[in-house]
């Protein structure tokens, strides 16, 4: 599973993206606090979540994760809101906060 720090470096290869902006926001991003957890940690809990909900194994590490320190996944996915609706984990839709 990539880390937020690498999913946001994405952004800096667009071509609608200025370069100058593009460094700063990437340094802002590498020295905000964040906490990290080893996908091995998830795997296990992911891969049962995949398969008993047929979510990829993208989502069903950050629903294991949430699943795991017990708090509630926000979404901008409404698909995986659906998928996840009737299950002991909390997954709320962005748009309906």
């Amino acid at each position: 599973m990539p880390s937020v720090r690498a999913r946001s470096g994405n952004t800096c290869g667009s071509r609608t993206y200025d370069r100058h902006a593009a460094s700063a926001h990437l340094a802002d991003i590498l020295i905000f606090p964040l906490l990290t957890t080893n996908a091995h940690i998830l795997a296990d809990r992911a891969l049962s979540l995949g398969l008993d909900h047929e979510i990829s194994a993208y989502d069903a590490c950050y629903v294991a994760l949430a699943d795991i320190i017990g708090c509630p996944l926000v979404t901008a996915d409404q698909r995986l809101v659906r998928q996840m609706a009737n299950t002991n984990v909390e997954v709320l839709w962005l748009g309906a906060l």
